[in-house]
């Protein structure tokens, strides 16, 4: 596993993770709701967030994933990494040990 570079979080950022963590407060979100392949299993390509924007018409998954769209792929993986951990109360970690081969040049 290579370390890729740390990923130094934003405002924006971390203003998309609080909008992610309220997404599973929303009823039958407890498990990602219509955007769990994004944010449950961490699929965060372009094609995987296209595929869940091209099935929803909630207006706030649609807010989540045009955010994602803004970010790089390190940073959509901090933010989507992070759900839990802030749900959880454990805070904020750094991902960029996690990130497997190939991601981290992204």
């Amino acid at each position: 596993m290579q370390i890729g570079k740390p990923v130094v979080p934003n405002d924006y950022m971390r203003k998309l993770l609080k909008l992610c963590v309220e997404w599973y407060a929303v009823p039958d979100n407890e498990c990602g709701g219509c955007l769990h392949i994004v944010l449950d299993d961490d699929n965060v390509d372009d094609d995987d967030l296209l595929w869940c924007l091209n099935r929803t018409d909630d207006k706030k998954a649609i807010a989540i994933i045009e955010g994602l769209q803004q970010l790089s792929l390190m940073q959509r993986k901090w933010v989507t990494y992070n759900i839990y951990n802030v749900k959880e109360g454990e805070g904020e970690r750094d991902i960029s040990e996690e990130i497997e081969d190939g991601a981290a040049e992204c």
